[in-house]
């Protein structure tokens, strides 16, 4: 799902307009209308502040799926790995 998708669906299941959303959340309606429309893509401040307004956490709102896109949770938890390996082998060489 898009993120797009995800703000237009949740806002919907609020019962609210754009025009609600974006007062809400202190963004300009147009701006909201433009996410919506996949014209625009949100930063990662704008959509916690969406979620926000809707009673949702950025996770919530957006599902994993568009944060391992930004973050590349995949590289993450691999370098998060070998630095546990790392960190195993200094610690048996240690004095």
């Amino acid at each position: 799902m898009t993120i797009a998708q995800c703000i237009r669906e949740a806002r919907k299941a609020k019962g609210l307009t754009q025009k609600e959303l974006a007062k809400a959340a202190g963004i300009a309606e147009i701006t909201i209308r433009k996410y919506e429309n996949n014209e625009r893509q949100p930063k990662v401040e704008q959509i916690e502040k969406i979620a926000q307004a809707l009673g949702l956490t950025a996770f919530e709102l957006t599902g994993w799926d568009y944060f391992d896109q930004k973050i590349n949770t995949l590289k993450l938890a691999k370098e998060v790995s070998d630095m546990e390996v790392f960190e195993k082998i200094f610690n048996e060489f240690r004095l």
